[in-house]
């Protein structure tokens, strides 16, 4: 609250990851879209709406892991955190003025250890002041 009683907008240091979110959650949501209609499709057979299926409950899994370890990452003192899981990849970003190899290690160890042994970690960092 302000000096004359109204109160201030809060804003953050992190439009680029509200932006990459929201970018990530556009894209699912119209891949999401595509399967409905897919399974809803009277011309496809029980195969492929079974396959559809599994399509869309594999976005749901990888939108769950990638909450879940930005929560973690975020616990371990960033600002903020963007995780986007692809198959074998896993690309993460931490709001961050810099990242010490120890730190980098921590966060490839982390996602590693908590969604796929086998994928390839990027991890970045952004400045608060980019």
């Amino acid at each position: 609250i302000g000096l004359d009683g109204n109160q201030i907008p809060v804003t953050t240091d992190n439009h680029l990851f509200d932006q990459m979110r929201m970018e990530l959650n556009n894209e699912r949501s119209q891949l999401r879209e595509q399967y409905v209609a897919k399974m809803n499709s009277e011309q496809i057979s029980a195969e492929e709406i079974s396959e559809t299926y599994n399509l869309l409950n594999y976005l749901i899994e990888q939108e769950s892991q990638e909450a879940m370890a930005e929560m973690q990452i975020k616990s371990m003192g960033y600002a903020d955190a963007f995780v986007k899981v692809e198959e074998d990849k896993i690309n993460v970003t931490v709001m961050s003025d810099e990242l010490s190899k120890e730190k980098i290690n921590e966060i490839v160890y982390m996602m590693k250890t908590e969604i796929n042994e086998l994928a390839i970690v990027t991890v970045n960092f952004k400045s608060e002041f980019y």
